[in-house]
Parts: structure tokens; C-alpha cells; sequence
């Protein structure tokens, strides 16, 4: 990932996990630290892998979104 500290460096991968539909990757360093890292951070993942998991896993629906920024268009107006 092009934002990373540690962007080129190479690690060993243990395995592949995805707790909670996220896919992260268990890898040591070059000291033995163990660590994971989501797999979008890495060579592994895509863009659209990434854009498929960011989209499916939304907490809000639209429509919940939409009846707030109204409730907060209603608020803004009645105080400002």
C-alpha cells in the first residue's frame, strides 16, 4: 500500500484470515514480531477487493442516511 511506513519491505506470510468478512493476513517480520495486516494494505489484495469490501459491509442503510442529514438540515435551522 502506497501510504504504509513500511511500503516494499517483504515479510513471511503465515496465513490468511477473514474475521468479520475482512480478509487480513498473519505475517513475522524479519525480528519474528508477529502481526496482521489487512490484505488491501499489501500486493495481495486489489482494488476491487478492496471496493467489494468497503461496499458489502455498510452499517447504515441509504435511506437511514438521507432521514438524518434531513433531521440535521431541521436542527441546523432552528438554532443558527
Amino acid at each position: 500500500h502506497p501510504f504504509r511506513p513500511d511500503k516494499g519491505k517483504e515479510y513471511l506470510l503465515i496465513k490468511r484470515l477473514k474475521p468479520n468478512g475482512r480478509e487480513r493476513l498473519v505475517c513475522h517480520d524479519s525480528e519474528g514480531v508477529r502481526y496482521t495486516i489487512p490484505i488491501e494494505h499489501t500486493n495481495l489484495g486489489s482494488t476491487q477487493n478492496y471496493n467489494e469490501q468497503t461496499c458489502t459491509s455498510c452499517d447504515f442503510r441509504y435511506e437511514d442516511i438521507l432521514k438524518l442529514a434531513e433531521t440535521v438540515e431541521i436542527t441546523r435551522k432552528k438554532y443558527i
